[in-house]
């Protein structure tokens, strides 16, 4: 695999450590104060939205002065991430990811400009990721979904980076969604029979059961009930 096509998976790294702009600047970018956008993005200005405050800098290393914050990976909504990742991992032609990121094959993955690293992936590892994010930025399933509204990786797997069948806890999306108990007044139904999937006589099962970020989402309650038919987003 060329690990230079990674510029869409990277991002599920970078938002999962949580860690971006954090740490001394690697001694070769040091004077630079990491990758510059200016490198690909002629006039910059163009790019940010109308009341964007002027810029301080050219570098990642400016951006994230603000930006920070919004980069512990916690269970919330990232616009900065999320678009400038998105539009990167549409791009045509894809945008390597050594234009913004440190990587070296089972020893560091980071952010240019910064001595943290997230990780020591290889680059089987990275294939799964770029697998799992490029649908994130624009498949038909969950994850674009979440995509689309602003939430990135780092919103439902936190600061570890996700492993091979890694599952999301239920805490993570109830910290976007409410609690079961909202989750079931939003989905009662309106006509009889009730047919409510957060209130039912299996309880408060797992929200991967049902809701599948990177594949085709489907609705427990039709294995038993095929008449049902019940509609979930992300699903078919």
């Amino acid at each position: 695999m060329n690990i230079l096509r990674c510029s869409s998976y990277l991002f599920c790294l970078a938002l999962v450590a949580g860690l971006l702009g954090a740490g001394p600047l690697f001694a070769a970018d040091a004077a630079k104060g990491g990758a510059s956008c200016r490198q690909c993005h002629k006039n910059l200005a163009q790019l940010l939205p109308q009341k964007h405050p002027a810029l301080s800098g050219t570098s990642l290393g400016a951006c994230l002065k603000c930006h920070l914050s919004k980069a512990a990976g916690k269970p919330e909504k990232n616009a900065f991430f999320t678009g400038l990742h998105v539009a990167h991992a549409k791009a045509a032609p894809k945008v390597p990811c050594t234009a913004c990121h440190v990587y070296k094959p089972g020893k560091v993955f980071g952010l240019a400009g910064t001595k943290t690293s997230w990780g020591k992936p290889a680059q089987a590892d990275m294939a799964l990721i770029e697998e799992k994010t490029v649908s994130w930025a624009g498949s038909a399933h969950l994850d674009a979904i979440h995509a689309k509204s602003n939430v990135g990786c780092g919103a439902c797997h936190g600061k570890g980076l996700p492993e091979k069948g890694a599952e999301v806890a239920n805490e993570r999306c109830l910290a976007c969604h409410g609690s079961y108990e909202e989750l079931a007044a939003k989905t009662t139904s309106a006509k009889p029979p009730v047919r409510n999937p957060h209130k039912s006589h299996l309880g408060e099962i797992g929200c991967t059961v049902c809701h599948r970020a990177h594949d085709v989402s489907e609705a427990y309650c039709n294995g038993c009930h095929a008449k049902i038919n019940m509609k979930i987003p992300g699903g078919k």
